[in-house]
């Protein structure tokens, strides 16, 4: 619900690893130049606590402002992330200020800080720190940085290390990026992020290809093995998260649900927007029970106080189960988030349901009268005390009334006396004195010791850490199931674990062993990605395959035999990570138990583990759901198969025989919904064998199954009326993959119900770039202007291809360069490739506008000559040494790798640069330069005109007697010959000319000093 965003290049500066001089003072930029919080006392004093609570002020400003995020480390100190550079939407980051860690210590334990210190200020966009494993952890999206402080002396032993980048930030929803470094039970790294800020994640230098795909929700890190995997997808913008006593993950969010069960593989609604999977279909919701806003009105409506009986609003931020030892047994378990609107902190019961929990609404709690309250976040500490920090701002998180980044404050929420609690220094303590810690009430101990441990582990220097895994063991056999659970998870942390002692656990009488047994035999496993299973070499495929097969049976024991729903549940999680040919067996012995079918999870947890099976194996897919026991997944299973049935016939053959010759008229009727589910929009699709029949002998009796087999012998026959697809696309209450579906139909038929139909759909960003694609065939201003005027609705990635369909016709173009003239599309949305496609229309009144606003396009080979031999001279030994190399590859990434691959990234379009004659300063600016005097006639650029109008600039891929591919930087056309007038090849280059004149001389420096590097170097 939270946060920051901008421009790549300013987030960390060249001297992050040592203390600025001048930290830049803060301002506020609140449009109330007269607004105040409470003085930090009054504001504690006048919060409403349960009885037996009491509020302190631990820190406040001036020695906090913005906290943002905080953590502890093992010595008992607090850890402060303070942003400053978050701005008002306006401005999005302030580059005059900077950002900070800090430290604060409560060295006589009386609740309030009497020690302050600066780790690090010369940060910027600053979201998340953790401490532990030899140094800091820091998210300055795009990167997650490691500072190295091996020796604990609270000053970094070098400079930031770039441990991932990609966390990318939206340039308008830029509040909802990476966030939330959190150490989980298993020892991985845990971060958070928003839908809106999608990115491509991997260590510096990783090729796009290789890079994990982040479309929101939650992820986490192995330091250990530097493996990064996304658990869960979706959501809108998950800003709290935390663990039960048994280890299993929560984490809140914001708009569309508020609670959710950390579930490996999930796939869960979002905000406006479909899936990136597709085949997704079904999403898992929340797993609260209840809403804390009037969902009849609206998530906007739920503000100032109009949600207040129902738990405060639709915004949370900041999430605890509190497990500590200060507050009476009552809470203990209990969830707690900041209700963002409400000003106060929703409580959660978490209670075991299913394979799962479910959240109960309970009474909210520590109310504040402070209007500029804005909890961010809340963690219970060594002494059981839960501090909480405060923004202290007006308004709300998109900060449309400005910052006030003068207050910030932390507060103290304590229970009975106030007997002094000093902090304890664990990282003194042996390593088995840390293990021992494992039956601390207080589950800050154990969570430390874990860390501890790890860190330990991964220097190889503690000489008792083998007696110390001796300890965990035993203590692993405790009849509390608490204690045995954080023993395992901390001996797996610390490398204590093996594939024995974890099969072993699948025997254990507890059900959170057993579940935690299962998650650790396949935890280096990969997961599959939001859109499918992970590319890895043979070698790693070879090695999960043995590792799989070597604990198959025990896996199907469990699907077939264990009693415990959450069991079932890791064992559906872990089909994800098992070999596709591998998956039918393990999700057909889930799907015996009846009693699951209609569990909140289960059905589509293992759906989406069966998604990649559909296509790699029909007829078993069809099988599996023949013999399945749970509704939901049968459809599913069926409709996907449906839908490959021009590609796949022979898995609705399966399906079709197996209708034919069930019994079971349920699972007639699943099968038969499902298909129909899967044509739904089609107009026609091939017939299967045998369907005549079918058809014939269902056609008869129940009314329902008789409507749905007559409609689906429409679209074996003669074709399915288009008006009844229409009447689909239309149909609001339907489900969107299907609306999605029909539209394709519409938009494929063509007809004059596309325009108003595609029209009406360019505000929903589900079927805004499949309507703008339908709407590119009309001529038509008024057109036009709804495509121009629906650029802000277009999700970041897709706005190029908007931009690409506006630049395909005088009407579009003409309202596009209006557009840029109004200030209502950026400038810089308008590519030289977009440039050179408006001048090939031929239209010398916009060829005049490009001339005007953007300067000279064309240039005469003398012209071209002059400023190769400028460029020349301007680019010397000396100057391109100093170039700034990861600031040229973000250069080229955003321009030439859209057509170019170079060091193994980038698209296919236009010649891989790898091999070219790059160290030639020559060579390279004249083919920048003047791309058209010399061209491969491979790669020169053809004018496609269209009979509808239309006029297309790209290069062709592939031609035969029936169609034609023609590729942009933004798209792939299969065009239709008869849709042909007239196909031009010229003597260009699709690259286009002026490519540098856009740049300042130190891009272009950096640029060609990219070019000439003989290695990948990192991002910037």
């Amino acid at each position: 619900m939270f946060l920051f965003a901008a421009p790549l290049f300013a987030i960390l500066l060249a001297a992050a690893w040592c203390l600025a001089e001048g930290f830049p003072e803060p301002f506020n930029s609140e449009k109330d130049a007269d607004a105040r919080p409470l003085p930090a006392a009054e504001a504690a004093a006048t919060m409403d606590v349960p009885a037996g609570l009491h509020v302190g002020v631990f820190a406040a400003e001036p020695d906090v402002q913005n906290p943002i995020a905080m953590a502890w480390d093992s010595r008992g100190r607090l850890w402060v992330a303070e942003n400053h550079t978050y701005a008002e939407s306006s401005v999005k980051l302030d580059t005059r200020l900077r950002d900070r860690v800090l430290i604060f210590a409560d060295r006589d334990g009386d609740g309030t800080a009497d020690e302050r210190k600066v780790f690090l200020d010369d940060l910027q966009q600053l979201t998340s720190v953790e401490v532990g494993l030899g140094g800091v952890w820091l998210l300055c999206p795009p990167r997650l940085l490691f500072v190295p402080d091996r020796n604990g002396d609270d000053v970094p032993d070098g400079p930031a290390k770039v441990v991932l980048d990609g966390f990318e930030v939206a340039t308008e929803s830029y509040h909802n990026f990476a966030n939330g470094l959190r150490f989980g039970p298993d020892g991985w790294l845990y971060g958070r992020c928003g839908g809106s800020c999608p990115g491509r994640i991997g260590p510096p230098g990783t090729a796009v290809e290789q890079r994990v795909r982040l479309e929101g929700g939650i992820w986490r890190f192995s330091p250990r093995s530097g493996r990064f995997e996304v658990l869960c997808h979706g959501t809108t913008n998950p800003w709290g998260h935390d663990w039960n006593a048994f280890g299993d993950g929560f984490f809140i969010n914001t708009v569309n649900g508020h609670l959710w069960q950390i579930i490996p593989g999930a796939h869960h609604p979002r905000n406006a927007t479909l899936d990136p999977n597709p085949q997704a279909y079904e999403l898992i919701d929340m797993h609260a029970d209840h809403w804390h806003f009037d969902t009849g009105g609206g998530w906007q409506k739920s503000r100032d106080g109009v949600a207040n009986d129902l738990g405060g609003g639709h915004a949370h931020s900041g999430m605890m189960i509190y497990l500590g030892d200060d507050w009476p047994e009552e809470y203990r378990g209990h969830l707690f988030t900041w209700n963002f609107h409400g000003r106060r902190a929703n409580q959660e019961l978490l209670e075991r349901e299913g394979s799962g929990y479910v959240g109960h609404h309970g009474r909210d709690v520590f109310l504040a009268r402070d209007p500029f309250f804005r909890g961010i976040e809340l963690a219970y500490g060594p002494d059981g005390t839960v501090l909480a920090i405060d923004w202290s701002d007006t308004g709300e998180c998109h900060e449309r009334t400005g910052v006030h980044r003068t207050s910030g404050r932390i507060f103290r929420i304590a229970h009975g006396s106030d007997a002094k609690r000093p902090p304890q220094d664990l990282a003194g303590l042996s390593c088995v004195a840390l293990a021992a810690l494992a039956t601390h009430k207080n589950e800050w101990y154990p969570r430390q010791a874990r860390i501890i441990l790890a860190d330990r582990a991964s220097r190889g220097s503690a000489s008792d850490l083998p007696q110390a895994h001796e300890t965990l063991r035993r203590l692993a056999a405790s009849n509390d199931p608490v204690v045995a659970c954080r023993a395992v998870l901390t001996l797996h942390a610390s490398g204590g674990c093996d594939q024995t002692f974890l099969r072993g656990l699948l025997a254990h009488s507890d059900e959170h062993m057993r579940a935690w047994g299962v998650r650790l035999i396949g935890d280096d496993w990969p997961l599959d990605g939001v859109i499918g299973p992970a590319t890895i070499s043979p070698e790693a495929s070879a090695r999960v395959a043995a590792g799989c097969d070597a604990v198959a049976t025990d896996l199907r024991k469990l699907a077939t035999h264990d009693p415990s729903g959450l069991v079932r549940l890791a064992v559906a999680s872990t089909l994800q990570r098992i070999p596709v040919d591998r998956r039918a067996d393990l999700a057909a012995a889930l799907m015996t138990r009846g009693e699951d079918a209609d569990d909140h999870n289960l059905p589509l947890l293992v759906w989406y583990g069966l998604i990649p099976v559909v296509e790699a194996d029909p007829r078993r897919a069809a099988d599996v759901a023949v013999a399945s026991r749970w509704p939901k997944t049968q459809r599913l299973i069926a409709r996907r198969l449906a839908s490959l049935i021009e590609r796949h016939p022979e898995g609705m053959e399966r399906l079709v025989a197996a209708i034919a010759t069930t019994h079971d008229d349920i699972v007639q009727q699943n099968l038969l919904a499902g298909i129909a589910d899967g044509l739904s929009g089609w107009r026609r699709a091939p017939k299967p064998t045998g369907w005549d029949a079918l058809a014939t002998r269902l056609g008869q009796g129940d009314a329902t199954r008789a409507a749905v087999v007559r409609d689906l012998s429409a679209v074996f026959g003669d074709g399915r009326a288009i008006d009844e697809i229409r009447r689909l696309v239309l149909d609001d209450k339907a489900e969107a993959g299907l609306r999605l579906s029909a539209l394709e139909t519409i938009v494929r038929q063509g007809g004059d119900s596309v325009r108003s139909i595609c029209l009406g759909l360019l505000g929903d960003q589900r079927f805004n770039v499949l309507a703008a694609e339908g709407l590119s065939r009309s001529d038509d201003g008024e057109v036009a202007q709804a495509l121009v005027a629906a650029y802000g609705r277009f999700r970041a990635p897709y706005r190029p291809k908007l931009i690409g369909i506006l630049a395909s016709r005088r009407t579009f173009t003409a309202a596009l360069l209006d557009a840029v003239a109004a200030g209502k599309i950026p400038r810089d949305a308008i590519t030289a490739y977009d440039l050179r496609q408006i001048r090939s229309l031929g239209d010398s009144s916009l060829h005049a506008r490009i001339e005007r606003d953007w300067g000279g396009v064309t240039e005469t080979t003398a012209e071209k000559l002059r400023r190769i031999d400028s460029l020349k001279e301007s680019l010397g030994p000396a100057v391109l040494a100093a170039a700034d190399t990861s600031h040229g590859r973000k250069l080229f990434d955003t321009s030439c790798g859209r057509c170019h691959k170079f060091f193994g990234e980038g698209e296919s379009i236009g010649p891989d640069l790898t091999g070219g004659n790059r160290t030639n300063i020559d060579y390279l600016l004249e083919n920048i330069v003047d791309p058209s005097g010399v061209v491969n006639r491979d790669y020169r650029m053809s004018i496609v005109a269209l009979s509808d109008g239309r006029v297309l600039n790209g290069l062709v891929t592939a031609r035969d007697d029936r169609t034609l591919t023609l590729v942009t930087p933004t798209d792939r056309h299969v065009i239709a010959a008869e849709d042909i007038d007239e196909v031009t090849v010229t003597q260009q280059s699709p690259m286009p000319e002026g490519m540098l004149d856009q740049l300042s001389p130190d891009a272009i420096r950096d640029l060609i000093g990219y070019l000439m590097q003989p290695a990948q170097v990192p991002l910037p």
